[in-house]
């Protein structure tokens, strides 16, 4: 047919698909809209509207004149289009294979506009997942099902947006699923998920309109008609919508597309804070700007169209040949920065918008920590700043290079919005001087903590709060209001308050700092007799995403609960042991969690020196750790933990982690082996990047069953591998280059016994008379049973048992520290909040100990 009609039509091979099949694209018209069709194989109902399609647009040339489009239709596509495509989120790690890389050339080289797939399943009905929020397009497709009698099926996924009728539903983002799977850790589901869907990753790439149509395995001609006429309306929704913008879209200029901030590239000066560690030494700094500059004109040229692919290949070579660097360097300093004028002084991102003709690449480049849709938060100020105070910040920042610019910009900015903008002076409170801190580019809030610290100041000098206003106040100012209670308690019981600060060092991540640099501790000596016996009493306060304010409604209830039970005991006047409460920070964060606790631990391992005794860890009778409370009746108790990294995992590493520990009872120990490894390195080596190197299939598919079954990963077994399959050509350096060049990227270890070591060393893995295996720890049954049982009679329900991730415990149990830890559940009904109850029975349980132990 492409044959017959050259004038408007093109039959091409795009790629190869994982079975080394061709990928076909057939392409009609020459509109300036375009749209990508896509169905999968064994499709019939597929296969017949996309080649009913073919010869309606061939033979009626009027027809794809008045569309307005070039489409673009893809036939029987082998690949997964559901999670497939390049996300940077959490644990996805994107695969890459051979077909997803010809479909992601064709959306990047076309600038797609509509994307449209077909998708055959075990369902009984039709539904639809539509980008965009379109009313009259809904209506339009709904009336259209209803015209053939068809049926509509609800989908079973509850987190999705309903945008009509139930059964038209917003397209989700893997990110969502991911979500949902991870609330339900013994699935195993979010293992499946390796990357975003064609439709929002197409959404994201051109702002394109993306409509997937769900719909039965039945030969019917209604279903067809339906389908077909639900491609047309599509097409002539997004006609409608970009009439108007044809021209713009057509003329777009890279000078048009406008800065998103200001301070970035201020007059002369530019900052890259966001994208390098800039407390790096300078030269250094500079000198590896260079490098970045020259190697990717090197690669690239001039080029202003570049693919995710290609991109991606680029940054495996650029860090995993470069032996100059650490992988924890890359880590934080992008190899992406470099310069962008003659004189080398301007620098910026070498795939911006800008210099790509609008396209936005980095989005879901997972090897890259870029969120390149946020606006600076320095800028958030700068937008506020009167007059005055830009003047005043232009002199200061006069003549500086971009390393010190950048440097300034952190602090400087802040400075200006506190003198000019707020009520109190600030500048010289330590607080104020941690949340301007360079490393701190997370701190996206910064506005609303500059006002929440100025209000917090403004606070009375008050001892007595209520338990409605501690919450209130627990929740607003967070930290600092804990740190400003905990002293008025101090002065008023004239008590021990210590606040056992955490060194920076310890605190970094990349970068950045973690939320919550001091751990907060109040120690209660025993009063009948003098003893080193002593109940643990803590809970964290940090928030991972905001730094003082906003703390978190289930965290502001606990602190509250534990402000009113430790005045409680204060008051108790006959304790036969010493109590300690300690208010953990730096727990909660994801990537390098229980920092506080496990530097609390530490201190306790050394010994704690307080007024009247040294306390050690094995000191302690119990420790309870009290989480998320008060949100009902309904509390789990904790009776394990999986382990947590005492040092940062590399993603091999935590890939091993997630599934040895996915089911506690027995975890899988056939992760820990050579296979397991070849097999991680052969999904991320990139098998469509080997068979675009080899073109051959055999070839390929010797290369990936000879990693898998490398009994270690050293270069001379890699080499060996390549020289058997290639023979001693060019092709065999490129791919063993290729391979070390993604070893060294993913950090993959030469063997299993180091993989084992490092996870020994690392806490993942325990070492028992030379045994390396896997483990977790419970926590006390005896103290737990108990806790449960004084509760149970109290009326509340602590029946469900509960697996430790991530919980301040940990630590705690690894020093073989007896206890016990309950959390806050949600229950199905809503119920009274018995705090006051809830109070006396923790006491009693304390008292049961004490009595315990005495």
């Amino acid at each position: 047919m492409s044959e017959k009609y050259t004038d408007i039509a093109e039959f091409k091979q795009i790629g190869l698909s994982l079975s080394g099949e061709p990928v076909y694209c057939f392409k009609a018209g020459k509109g300036p809209l375009k749209a990508l069709l896509i169905s999968k194989p064994q499709d019939p109902v597929g296969t017949f509207i996309l080649n009913y399609l073919y010869s309606e647009l061939l033979s009626n040339k009027k027809l794809i004149e008045d569309e307005g489009y070039t489409w673009y239709i893809i036939q029987n596509c082998s690949s997964n289009t559901d999670h497939n495509f390049p996300l940077n989120y959490k644990n996805i790690k994107y695969k890459d294979d051979p077909d997803i890389r010809a479909l992601m050339n064709i959306i990047d080289q076309t600038r797609i506009d509509l994307i449209i797939t077909l998708q055959n399943t075990n369902s009984k009905g039709l539904n639809y997942y539509i980008t965009d929020s379109c009313p009259e397009l809904c209506t339009e497709l709904y009336k259209l099902v209803r015209k053939y009698n068809l049926p509509l099926e609800k989908s079973m996924l509850p987190f999705l947006q309903t945008l009509y009728k139930k059964t038209f539903y917003k397209c989700y983002s893997s990110r969502n699923l991911y979500d949902y799977y991870e609330d339900f850790p013994f699935t195993g589901k979010k293992h499946t998920i390796t990357g975003e869907c064609i439709e929002i990753y197409t959404k994201l790439r051109w702002d394109s309109f993306g409509m997937r149509i769900v719909y039965p395995r039945l030969i019917l001609k209604e279903l067809m008609a339906a389908i077909t006429g639900s491609i047309l309306y599509g097409a002539d929704y997004v006609r409608e919508i970009y009439r108007k913008n044809l021209q713009n879209l057509e003329n777009l200029k890279i000078e048009n597309l406008p800065s998103k901030v200001t301070l970035c590239h201020f007059k002369g000066r530019s900052c890259v804070g966001c994208c390098m560690d800039c407390k790096e030494d300078k030269n250094l700094l500079k000198h590896y700007v260079e490098e970045n500059t020259k190697t990717f004109k090197e690669y690239f040229g001039k080029r202003t169209l570049i693919s995710y692919a290609e991109i991606e290949d680029y940054i495996f070579k650029r860090e995993g040949q470069d032996r100059t660097y650490s992988k924890d360097f890359f880590r934080n300093n992008c190899s992406l920065a470099g310069y962008v004028d003659e004189d080398k002084t301007i620098i910026g991102c070498l795939i911006h918008p800008e210099r790509l003709k609008g396209t936005e690449i980095r989005e879901s480049l997972w090897m890259l920590i870029c969120d390149p849709h946020e606006k600076c938060y320095r800028d958030l100020l700068w937008e506020d700043l009167p007059e005055e105070a830009m003047e005043e910040y232009k002199l200061k920042t006069k003549g500086m290079d971009w390393v010190d610019y950048s440097r300034h910009v952190y602090t400087l900015i802040p400075e200006l919005y506190v003198k000019y903008k707020l009520k109190n002076d600030i500048r010289n409170h330590p607080y104020f001087k941690r949340l301007t801190s360079l490393y701190l580019n997370t701190a996206c809030k910064i506005k609303e903590n500059l006002h929440l610290m100025d209000e917090f100041y403004t606070l009375e000098e008050i001892i007595e709060y209520s338990g409605e206003l501690l919450e209130q106040n627990f929740n607003k100012f967070g930290q600092l209001f804990l740190e400003k209670c905990l002293k008025d308690i101090e002065k008023k019981y004239k008590i021990n308050l210590l606040l056992m600060e955490m060194p920076e060092e310890s605190l970094k991540k990349g970068h950045l700092l973690i939320n919550g640099h001091i751990n907060y501790m109040v120690f209660l000596p025993a009063q009948r007799k003098k003893t080193e016996k002593t109940i643990l009493i803590s809970t964290s306060y940090d928030n991972p995403e905001t730094h003082f304010g906003n703390n978190y409604p289930e965290t502001a209830k606990t602190l509250a609960f534990m402000i009113k039970l430790l005045e409680e005991l204060i008051n108790i006047k006959d304790k036969s042991v010493n109590y300690i409460f300690t208010f953990l920070g730096a727990d909660n964060d994801d990537i390098a969690p229980l920092m506080g606790s496990f530097y609390f631990m530490e201190k306790l391992k050394e010994g704690l020196l307080t007024d009247s005794e040294t306390i050690f860890h094995k000191d302690i009778i119990c420790h309870l750790y009290l989480r998320e409370l008060l949100k009902g009746k309904y509390y789990g108790k904790i009776i394990c933990h999986t382990p947590v990294f005492l040092e940062k995992g590399t993603p091999l590493e935590e890939y091993i982690e997630e599934k040895l520990y996915n089911d506690v009872d027995n975890p899988d120990k056939t992760v820990l082996s050579s296979i397991t490894i070849g097999n991680y390195l052969v999904n991320h080596i990139g098998q469509g990047k080997i068979l675009e190197l080899t073109g051959n299939k055999s070839k390929t598919k010797a290369i990936i069953s000879g990693i898998k079954e490398l009994s270690n990963f050293k270069e001379k077994e890699i080499e060996n591998l390549m020289l058997n399959i290639a023979g001693d050509t060019p092709l065999k350096g490129i791919l063993t280059d290729h391979t070390k060049e993604k070893i060294r990227f993913f950090e993959v270890p030469e063997s299993t016994e180091d993989l084992k070591n490092s996870l020994v060393k690392k806490g993942i893995l325990t070492k028992d008379a030379e045994e390396i295996k896997p483990f977790h720890i419970n926590t006390s049954d005896e103290f737990t049973s108990q806790l449960s049982l004084i509760l149970t009679e109290a009326g509340f329900d602590i029946e469900e048992e509960r697996v430790g991730r991530k919980i301040g415990i940990y630590p705690g149990v690894r020093l073989k520290i007896p206890t016990v830890c309950i959390e806050g559940l949600e229950g199905k009904e809503k119920t009274e909040i018995k705090e006051v109850l809830f109070r006396e029975k923790i006491v009693e349980f304390l008292k049961w100990l004490e009595e315990r132990d005495t």
